[in-house]
This record gives structure tokens, sequence and C-alpha cells, in this order.
């Protein structure tokens, strides 16, 4: 079966008199013999329990059963659960400790409906769903959501490492397990750091008959293969994008080095003309994201055939990597180590808060500039999350970490990975907690500039070193540049500084906003109760900002979800009708 989905409606005794709780099995994707997938069920002791997350992680179910028995109850890494308890009818569930295999509430007409995802409980067969206009806010404005809202109204969307309890009465009460211990440990070395990743990836491979890689011309997929060369493990590649970027070049290279088959995306040399953006595909996208996934994230780029194709295999991937060498270290600058010097907290937690501050500031400028209406709302619920990280005493380098593991990972990054789970088991070695605990520790010099990524991957495959890095467009070995690595002091300096990639990217999203009619913005505006001039000057404000195809990813899904028809298009062959 697929990386669980579930679905399980549950009804209070008072509700209805001879009215219980209903639950279904998992619902997947039949996975070819020999591969039983990860999700687990257990009827024990007149108890029904749901185990289900990263293959890697099934080692823990015996315990995590064993607990529940002995009623005690907790968050693990890699693997939540639910039990239904069902002689006094009643629930207990758990989040895994990163939020990676979430759970999600949903109060109606006297009974809970929790699911695996939103999809599921759009597809739960529940009446009278509808969109929340405020999650079309912030992801408007953010890429993501930073709160427990849903793209469906009154849905939770509960955090990492939530405890959840549903009484008999149908009461729901919740808790979270606090996410800081993770930086109460020692400082690391990087010796001990790479023993932990290479033992991650093998027991990755190793949960999987067949175990499959997202290879680019980044460092995470990089780092994965060479430590599974390392283990003597083999794998099959997965790659997809323009056929012309660096991406799709550099992962045939990799291929081709560790002799490793690939999976390989049908885009032809055409794919900037938007062509695999068909309704259908846009359709999909909105289904499974529940409007949270947008049209520009790469996961979009994977097409119906090479998802068929590939299917019924366990994916490594480099989700959590970022944590690592997140936006706010890639702006390095020279004595930024001392952001992980507990003594110098006070003094820079200001400006931590600014780093995290200013990157979501300026994805949001383009939407405050035509919605200034909405502007507090947006600023409230950012400051809130920031302030739930740089409130606790922690050094500003593990306060910026923190943020990364409690905001951008489960509410963005996992969005990407749920819409694989149809098709895929998904394994997440970097997130695995002896390996989380040992990169987050290492000394800060390891996270700017990817400098343990670098080490590591020289260190374990000397040949896969040799092969380019698509942000320099030069063999990895090289390293970086002083402008590439410290891109913030170059900007301040008056300099071009080297940001992001030096090649075409998988796909280029502006030529396919362009495509779009408006009837798609109006729609969204309408939606967030725009209208008139007002719709009129937010059109123009939005189509003018650099971020418009992002806020045309966004759009077009929730298009599909609100009016469910193709969209009026300027360019009907190529665009979305």
């Amino acid at each position: 079966m697929a990386t669980a989905f579930f679905e399980f409606q549950f009804q209070s005794r008072m509700a209805k008199q001879g009215m219980e709780a209903k639950a279904s099995a998992f619902i997947g994707k039949v996975r070819p013999a020999g591969n039983e997938g990860s999700a687990r069920t257990y009827a024990i002791a007149n108890m029904k329990i749901y185990i289900w997350g990263d293959p890697a992680q099934q080692d823990q179910d015996q315990q995590i059963v064993k607990n529940i028995r002995l009623n005690t109850y907790k968050s693990y890494f890699g693997r939540s659960w639910l039990v239904y308890h069902e002689i006094d009818n009643r629930i207990d569930a758990a989040l895994d400790r990163l939020g990676l295999f979430p759970i999600i509430s949903l109060w109606q007409k006297g009974r809970y409906l929790l699911g695996s995802s939103a999809q599921q409980i759009r597809s739960s067969g529940a009446t009278e769903l509808s969109l929340n206009p405020d999650a079309l806010g912030q992801l408007l404005a953010y890429g993501q959501l930073l709160d427990n809202q849903s793209g469906l109204a009154g849905a939770q969307h509960h955090a990492p490492g939530t405890l959840i309890s549903i009484n008999t009465f149908g009461v729901l009460t919740s808790r979270t397990t606090p996410s800081d211990d993770l930086f109460r440990h020692q400082t690391s070395s990087f010796d001990s750091a790479l023993d932990a990743i290479v033992e991650a990836v093998k027991k990755s491979a190793n949960a999987s008959s067949a175990p499959l890689i997202s290879l680019s011309g980044g460092l995470d997929s990089r780092l994965i293969l060479a430590a599974l060369q390392c283990t003597g493990n083999k794998a099959i590649g997965l790659s997809y994008g323009h056929p012309k970027s660096a991406d799709v070049r550099i992962a045939n290279e990799l291929a081709r080095s560790c002799k490793f088959p690939i999976f390989r995306s049908q885009q032809t040399k055409d794919s900037n003309s938007c062509g695999h953006l068909t309704w259908d595909t846009i359709q999909r996208i909105a289904d499974l994201g529940g409007g949270e996934l947008a049209v520009h994230h790469a996961h979009s780029l994977l097409d119906r055939s090479l998802l068929e194709q590939s299917a019924g295999r366990t994916l490594l991937t480099g989700t959590g990597a970022e944590t690592f060498r997140a936006f706010y270290f890639d702006r390095g600058v020279p004595g930024m180590s001392v952001l992980a010097i507990p003594a110098f907290r006070k003094q820079l937690n200001a400006r931590g808060r600014r780093y995290v501050f200013e990157e979501y500031a300026k994805t949001a400028a383009p939407l405050v500039a035509a919605l200034p209406g909405i502007a507090e709302q947006l600023g409230s619920v950012r400051d809130r999350a920031i302030d739930n990280c740089f409130n606790l005493d922690l050094s500003v380098a593990n306060c910026l970490n923190l943020f990364y593991l409690r905001y951008r990972l489960p509410r963005m990054v996992v969005n990407g990975q749920l819409a694989l789970d149809q098709h895929y088991d998904r394994s997440h070695p970097f997130l695995d907690g002896d390996v989380l605990k040992q990169l987050i520790n290492l000394p800060v010099r390891y996270h700017l500039g990817s400098g343990f990524h670098l080490r590591a991957i020289n260190r374990l495959s000397p040949r896969l070193a040799g092969i380019d890095w698509d942000k320099t467009n030069a063999p990895l070995n090289r390293g970086l540049s002083f402008s590439a690595r410290y891109p913030g002091l170059i900007s301040r300096l008056g300099l071009t500084p080297r940001w992001g990639k030096a090649n075409l990217p998988m796909f280029e999203y502006g030529p396919w906003a362009k495509t779009l009619g408006p009837s798609v913005l109006h729609s969204a505006l309408s939606f967030l109760g725009i209208s008139g001039q007002d719709q009129v000057k937010a059109t123009q404000t939005l189509m003018a900002s650099p971020n418009y195809h992002q806020t045309m990813g966004f759009c077009a899904v929730w298009f599909a979800l609100l009016d469910k028809t193709p969209p009026h298009c300027k360019d009907n062959s190529r665009a979305i009708a």
C-alpha cells in the first residue's frame, strides 16, 4: 500500500442512540508482490491500531503498540499512529515528531472526520465542505500556511508531535510535544554526523526491495547517492523537468556514474511551452494538495505517465536537508558562526528574527501592495510563528533551525511529498532522529555554503564530486567562489551576488503564467472578497509583480477547486484549457 492514507469517521455516543464510530481500513494503491508498504493495522484487546509513515522507521511499531497497551502515549520520529478503543468509543492518536505524516480533523454534523491528508477529508463523503479564504490569503503571501489552518474551512491541520484525544462525548483535546529538545545536545562532529547519515540511508534502502531516488543537480540527492554507493545498496533514479535543464543533465550523469537505471520524464525539448501543464494536471494537483500545493512546485512536473512507470517503490527523499542550509544560512557573511554561541543570544536575537521576517515579507509584498487591508492579518500570523521560535532559550542559529522544522517543513515541504503518496512510500533519511540531532548540532560553519554536504560527498564518493553542481555550473569538488559563498556580503558591497542556480531551471513558469486568462486571478480575488474597482487595481498590481508566476501557481489550483471548469486562456493549445 502507499504511505498511509486513512479515513476515520467518529461519532460520539451522545450524538444519536446506537451510533458508534466507524473506521475504514487503510486506503492506498496496491503494491507489487513482495512490497507490503509501510501502513500497519493491529486488532488487539478491543483496540484497532493504525500506524503509518516512513518504512525505515517501522522497527518502532512494536514499541508503539506496547506503549499504547500501557496507555503510554507519545510521538515518534517518522511514524504516526491512531488507536480506536472499541469498548468506550474513544480515539487517541499522535503525529510523528516532525509532521511528515499529518493528521487533519474536521468536526461536521456531530461527527469528527480524521484523515491523513486534506484529500481524504474531501473524498470521505462529507457534505457541505467549503474552502478557506484565510488560507488562500496566506498561501498567496507566503507560499504556505503558518498556523494550523487548512485549505478546508474548519479543518485543523495538527502541528508536528501533537497528541490527540477524542473522548466518548466527542470532545477533542490535543497537546503538542515540544521540539526544542532536539537542540539540547552537545556539539556534534563531522564524522559522527556523516556516520549517522550513511546509516540512515542504508536503513531506508533496506526497508524497500525497490528504492527510488529523485535525482537533480543539487546536493541532497547526491549525498544520498554517495551514501548508497558507500553501503553497496542499489537504487533506481527518477528525473523530471526540462530536458535541457541542469537538473536533468546532471541527474543523467549521476545515474550513469553509479550504473543505476533511471526513469525519465517524457517532456520534449519544447516543454517550456507549458505542454505538461494541462487542465487535467492542474486539477490533479489541486485535488491532491487541497489548494496548498502550487502548480509551480517541482512535483507538478511529474506527469502521469512517469508516475505510473515508477509507482510501487519507496522514494528516498532529501527532505529535511534544507534545515541545515536554509535561506538564512545562504545569506552568509563572514563571522555568521557567532549565531550559534548561546552567550550572544540576546544581542543577535533581533537579527535572527529579521532574517525570517524579511524572507516572508519579501514574498508577501506584492499581495500586501495589492490588498492593503490584508496586511495586519498576515503580519500577525507571521509574527506569532516567529515569536514561538525566538522566545525560547536557544542560540539564534537553533531558533532559525527550529523555525524551519516547525513551520517550513511540515506546512510547505511536506505538501509536495503528500502529492506523491498515492504512488510511493517515502523515506526521509535526513529526518531520522539520530541524523537530525547530529546535523542540527554541527558547528554553524558546516551549515554555511552547504559545507557539510560538500565535504561529505567528497569524502564518500570523489567520482560523484567530480560531476557538475547546478549552483556553480562546475564540478562540485571545486567548491564555491567567494561571491557564491557570501552572497549577503557581496550584495551589501554593491556587487552582483551569486544566488540560486547558474543554469536553465527545471521549468520556466513565467511564460506559463502569462498564458492564463484574467479569470483565474479574478476568481481568487473574488473569493477573498475583492470586487469592483478594488479588484481591477489589485489585478494590475499583481500582474506587474516579479512574483506573478508564483501568485498564478496558487490561483490556478484554487480556480480548479472553486470553479471546476477550465478557464479561458490566451493559448488554449498549450496552456490549461
